[in-house]
């Protein structure tokens, strides 16, 4: 498989950082200024269009793909650093990596993984208690959330969920474990650290989701592997999971060949293309409950979608 897009797959509206032009294959042609933007809350970055770039040469791509390796290695061997230091003899300290950074690994790795040890505690503890009861004649759910960014050192900041008939079985802003600040990222519903400073933590969250994962057969959600992948300490067995973003990635259409799949949409993109009006909504609905009704109106449009297109199917045999 390919993991660089081809030149005639360029949109010639994008408007990229250097490092997401290079992450498509693509790099800076020489002498371009590009042009400097600022966003919401004051940071800037410089901005190419596909004017002022070329495609990755076979041995540019190889040199990307080498350097990759590498730093993955490097990673590796870092970690692995830390979890020896404390074992490490004075006299063999000198042998750790020349990267290792001895003041980061005491101001913020150690207090991390020890923050991290008392939230999988805190977790473990509130499983066992016992699951808040929860009406939901519909059976299935529609889940969203909103998080400080993608990885595992991420936070939720806010968790929705509505049944299949659109009425709210939770949505709760959510304070979290290991960040202060975060930053704000364009299109994105902001959820600043006020907000959230008085907010229940995810933990104490734990006895009402499980009680609305029993009462229902079927998750749905817009890349609901992500949403899952920070809420995966809860059981899931026996669910049918639903991702409105992967079945709609082919009814849109947009073929990528360099992946030999479609194209996955944005939930705007898939939204406005069913008729979604974000404006029908009260002023209390925001961020990841907005995307809740957003994903629900979705799912419903392309149930009914199918179900003609198979009618006609028949009716065509």
């Amino acid at each position: 498989m390919n993991l660089f897009l081809q030149e005639e797959e360029v949109d010639s509206y994008m408007e990229k950082t250097a490092n997401q032009w290079k992450k498509l294959g693509f790099v800076l042609k020489d002498g371009v200024t590009g042009v400097e933007r600022t966003q919401q809350f004051g940071s800037k970055y410089t901005y190419y269009t596909e004017n002022d770039v070329r495609p990755l040469t076979e041995e540019e791509k190889l040199q990307l793909k080498e350097k990759a390796r590498e730093e993955r290695r490097l990673h590796r061997i870092l970690l692995k650093a830390y979890k020896d230091y404390e074992r490490f003899p004075e006299d063999l300290k000198v042998d750790l990596p020349l990267y290792f950074n001895e003041q980061f690994y005491k101001n913020r790795y150690l207090p991390f993984k020890e923050k991290q040890k008392e939230v999988k505690g805190l977790i473990e503890k509130a499983l066992q208690k016992e699951a808040v009861p929860c009406s939901n004649p519909s059976h299935m759910i529609v889940i969203d959330i909103e998080t400080t960014g993608y990885e595992y050192r991420d936070d939720v900041l806010q968790v929705s969920v509505i049944d299949g008939d659109g009425r709210i079985l939770l949505n709760s802003y959510v304070k979290p474990y290991y960040k202060s600040y975060w930053h704000p990222e364009a299109g994105i519903s902001y959820i600043s650290p006020e907000k959230v400073a008085d907010a229940p933590e995810l933990h104490e969250l734990i006895p009402q989701l499980k009680g609305i994962l029993d009462s229902c057969d079927t998750v749905i959600g817009y890349n609901t592997g992500f949403v899952i992948s920070f809420l995966n300490f809860l059981d899931y067995s026996g669910k049918k999971e639903e991702d409105v973003m992967e079945d709609f990635a082919p009814i849109y259409g947009e073929w990528l060949p360099s992946f030999e799949a479609h194209k996955w949409q944005t939930l705007g993109t898939c939204a406005d293309y069913y008729g979604f009006d974000w404006n029908s909504m009260e002023d209390y609905v925001s961020g990841s409950l907005r995307d809740c009704y957003a994903i629900l109106h979705c799912y419903r449009c392309m149930k009914k979608q199918m179900k003609t297109m198979m009618n006609m199917h028949k009716w065509e045999k």
